[in-house]
């Protein structure tokens, strides 16, 4: 129901865009009853929201972004890097990295 408010639109709304009537829609609300997989996924689309949350399996509104969108070629290329190396050297590749970060000069925040 929030998803649908912040969206701004009434349970006619949906119900047309769906081609349900609006006491279908009002079921889904109530959690009374479950759309099919055809109308989850056409609800997520609509309300912009991801088909988990609908569903209750989570409590973040959108799916977190794909690993290949999160991180630079220059962060790609470090993990690419990272996997190569044996055990004993990624720890102290660990390590090395920690101090860098722990001796780095603050930087004041905007």
């Amino acid at each position: 129901m929030a998803a649908r408010k912040r969206k701004k639109l009434k349970q006619i709304d949906l119900a047309r865009e769906l081609h349900l009537s609006q006491e279908a829609v009002s079921r889904y609300e109530a959690g009374k009853s479950l759309p099919n997989a055809e109308n989850i996924a056409l609800l997520a689309k609509l309300l912009d929201v991801s088909s988990d949350y609908l569903l209750g399996l989570s409590d973040q509104e959108q799916s977190p972004k794909p690993l290949r969108e999160q991180l630079s070629p220059q962060e790609w290329e470090l993990l690419y890097q990272f996997r190569r190396l044996s055990p004993r050297v990624k720890e102290r590749t660990l390590g090395y990295i920690d101090g860098a970060v722990q001796n780095q000069p603050k930087t004041k925040k905007p």
